[in-house]
């Protein structure tokens, strides 16, 4: 069997960011972002890719607790983990084709948390992912945790 899965970077954060970019070549037919982070917090992941501000987000997710929707917001918004060791996995379909192909994700977060769950999401872009931003909480208010480590794949053709 090929391997299909190319590691494109990984970020072992350090100090107190509030936004981390990423920005992925164009290479691959589709990315995984798996994100893992020890310390316990409280609030959301959001995400938004070509810096594009405009209400062209939509989500929809499941956990534990109950399921939701956010549409028309400016970001894609993701549970993140509220307890140490949750481990996150953000997948981007076709992210590198253009016209007419909006983007979408599927998110799932497992790990010691109190609401593991699955997140959908569309983005009325049809631009080429070039790059990713993350931050935590409401307008990236809060930093990322210390030693939280984001890995980037590539995913190729099969």
């Amino acid at each position: 069997m090929a391997v299909t899965y190319e590691p494109i970077s990984t970020t072992t954060v350090s100090g107190t960011p509030t936004t981390i970019t990423l920005s992925p070549p164009s290479t691959y037919t589709d990315l995984r972002l798996i994100i893992w982070h020890s310390t316990a917090f409280g609030d959301n992941l959001q995400v938004r890719i070509n810096n594009d501000t405009g209400p062209n987000y939509y989500t929809q997710y499941m956990n534990s607790s109950s399921p939701g929707f956010l549409n028309g917001i400016t970001y894609w918004e993701f549970n993140w983990g509220d307890a140490a060791n949750s481990f996150y996995t953000i997948d981007f379909m076709n992210y590198s084709l253009s016209s007419g192909s909006y983007k979408g994700v599927q998110g799932r977060q497992s790990g010691i948390s109190n609401y593991p769950g699955m997140t959908v999401g569309t983005c009325f872009n049809s631009s080429p992912i070039t790059s990713i931003l993350l931050r935590v909480g409401a307008g990236g208010t809060q930093t990322f945790p210390n030693g939280t480590i984001i890995t980037l794949f590539g995913i190729l053709a099969a």
